[in-house]
């Protein structure tokens, strides 16, 4: 079984404030590795189909909690809004972008922070 083709994001979701990378130009990556998959026809992708974070793919969350560790480091705590199969997990090394926390939206998850 093969992945599904990114979904490519609407006018909308971009923030129009320069970001590098953009979203869509993260779009663009994940549908040249979604290509790549495609072209060899790869049946051994059970860390990318089980994975509730998909690279090729918006998954949403709730972010329940953001603990600041120190300047450079927070932790994000995250709900899954629909009950699936998966199970969410990052690969140690993974990089995300500088993130602003105030922002009750973000980009890479496409999170919503849930208000008390």
């Amino acid at each position: 079984m093969s992945p599904n083709p990114p979904i490519k994001p609407k006018e909308e979701d971009c923030c129009n404030s320069g970001c590098n990378p953009c979203i869509f130009d993260v779009y663009d990556r994940k549908l040249q590795v979604y290509e790549k998959l495609k072209k060899t026809n790869v049946e051994d992708c059970n860390n990318c189909i089980n994975n509730g974070i998909l690279e090729i793919e918006y998954t949403t969350f709730v972010i329940l909690d953001i603990i600041k560790v120190s300047s450079s480091i927070i932790i994000l705590k995250f709900k899954k809004l629909s009950s699936n199969k998966y199970t969410v997990w990052w690969n140690p090394g993974g990089v995300w972008r500088q993130l602003h926390v105030e922002n009750t939206r973000v980009r890479m998850g496409k999170a919503v922070q849930e208000r008390a």
